[in-house]
């Protein structure tokens, strides 16, 4: 008896959606007709959300073997497509449906540098087997204001400064953090070449994030103090479990 709803953007417009039975029958998918413009002229395409991260897994492959099978097969781009190849190819071609549009590319569980779609096709910078390209987009998680509880007082309406954050994370790629929204830091969970997904613990050092505080109705997330916030912005999945701040508060 639980109902939730999410909030999806997309270059273009979603003129029509529904949820139907998966061909297989064991999950529901939601489609969607999307109208996009392409060569300066409106186009209609179906489209559906795809799970990202795949949820067969082959059964015997061990934990290392899994996560790169993870990496190389996840999908987190918009209007994709996904290419096999039996031996590794830089040229990727059927790409019509986002002519002179800026896509964003998974080679091999590696992102390589965005493209531009001319005649239908790209050039990857490396060669690769397994390839997902389609539009970029951005993840971001703000949390919430922490309400402190003090021995004088509320924490609220007080300035407050992160020293560093334990964020638990779940099969997570890279990602990047800020206390402003503007300024954003890289997360390094896992080395260019090391075709894995984090899970467990990763400590954030906040830096100079103390936050004044700001009671103005333009800012009114930061009437409460510092602030947390996350960005995903490369196809790669990023899920937090958990977060542990250590903050510091004003007396006043």
């Amino acid at each position: 008896s639980v109902r939730g709803f999410h909030w999806h953007e997309t270059d273009g417009e979603f003129e029509s959606v529904s949820c139907i039975p998966a061909p297989d029958g064991t999950a529901d998918e939601v489609y969607a007709i999307v109208k996009r413009t392409i060569n300066n002229t409106a186009t209609r395409y179906v489209e559906y959300l795809k799970n990202g991260l795949p949820l067969n897994i082959p059964g015997n492959l061990t934990k290392a073997q899994m996560l790169t099978y993870l990496i190389k097969n996840c999908w987190f781009l918009d209007c994709a497509k996904k290419y096999s190849f039996d031996e590794a190819t830089d040229a990727i071609t059927g790409l019509s449906h986002l002519e002179g549009k800026t896509v964003a590319i998974l080679a091999d569980g590696k992102v390589q540098a965005n493209k531009t779609v001319v005649s239908g096709a790209i050039t990857l910078d490396t060669a690769a087997n397994i390839v997902l390209v389609g539009l970029p987009y951005e993840t971001i998680i703000e949390l919430m204001p922490r309400n402190i509880d003090l021995q004088n007082g509320t924490g609220q309406a007080r300035s407050q400064r992160i020293n560093q954050i334990v964020c638990r994370l779940y099969r997570s790629g890279n990602f990047k953090y800020s206390w402003d929204g503007t300024n954003w830091h890289d997360a390094e969970v896992k080395g260019d070449n090391d075709l894995t997904l984090k899970s467990g613990d990763l400590v954030l050092n906040w830096g100079a994030s103390n936050t004044e505080v700001k009671l103005n109705s333009d800012d009114i997330v930061n009437a409460t103090g510092a602030r947390m916030i996350f960005k995903q912005d490369k196809p790669l999945p990023i899920c937090f479990v958990a977060f542990f701040p250590q903050i510091e508060v004003s007396n006043g």
